[in-house]
């Protein structure tokens, strides 16, 4: 088989499975693609919501929805991912005997889903939250595209990891449902980083979902300045998680197939 017809199958196969994890990711109907719409739209009504009765003001800028959105909409993504890709290398095991179907398909269709999905829900949340708030547009809008493309590929390698740690010990979706619960507080959905207590930013940056946010809100406002922002940490961390992650599904891809 040429190169070029190897793609060509390889791509036809991503398809198909694209198409499947939809459909059971979603349930099939037009009301599992609006739940997945409607999450963060409930989460951020709520917190907004729940500011205003308190008679609170948004941390940084004119809309509160604006600035929850920098932090909910990252947060949601990586939570939706890492519940994703957690089975992915284990979902789809009755189609080891097809040789044209790799372990990493399933876990590229399912990081191309969520990517997509919630790509889409971004680009709309802003335009509709810009428009009806009257807030200035994007002061970069660049920066917040590179801070979602980070995310991203951030997502696909700590999914990684998870699905390969869920396919040695089925125990992991529980502990993995555990450490997601936090991170909506360590993040700085709530917050402006730059202005905590030196101790704590210096635990909490580590946190690459936090420089990621920061680097979102960074791009959104123009004068948003953040302490909190390292491509330098978020490219190491990303790239030694892929680096490792691929080597180890390759090493163990014989023994997860017995």
């Amino acid at each position: 088989m040429t190169r070029a017809a190897a793609i060509q199958v390889q791509a036809h196969v991503l398809n198909a499975l694209l198409v499947r994890e939809a459909r059971i990711g979603f349930g099939g109907t037009w009301w599992g693609y609006l739940w997945v719409v409607l999450q963060p739209a409930v989460v951020l009504t709520a917190l907004v919501l729940i500011f205003n009765l308190l008679g609170r003001h948004a941390p940084f800028g004119p809309s509160l929805a604006l600035f929850f959105g920098t932090g909910v909409l990252m947060v949601e993504f990586y939570s939706r991912m890492s519940a994703s890709l957690t089975g992915a290398l284990t979902a789809n095991a009755h189609l080891a005997p097809f040789a044209v179907v790799k372990p990493m398909d399933s876990v590229m269709a399912r990081w191309l889903l969520v990517s997509t999905v919630h790509g889409v829900i971004a680009i709309a949340f802003f335009s509709g939250a810009i428009w009806l708030s009257g807030a200035a547009p994007p002061a970069d809008l660049a920066q917040m595209v590179a801070a979602y493309g980070i995310l991203a590929a951030f997502c696909l390698f700590a999914g990684l990891w998870h699905a390969l740690i869920f396919s040695a010990w089925r125990g992991w979706r529980f502990v993995e449902r555990m450490l997601a619960r936090p991170v909506f507080f360590i993040s700085g959905v709530f917050y402006i980083p730059s202005l905590l207590p030196e101790v704590l930013r210096n635990i909490l940056w580590f946190n690459p979902l936090l420089h990621l946010v920061e680097m979102m809100r960074s791009g959104l406002y123009g004068n948003y300045h953040s302490t909190m922002i390292s491509l330098q940490y978020l490219g190491l961390l990303t790239l030694g998680l892929g680096a490792t992650g691929l080597l180890v599904e390759r090493i163990s891809r014989g023994k997860r197939g017995r």
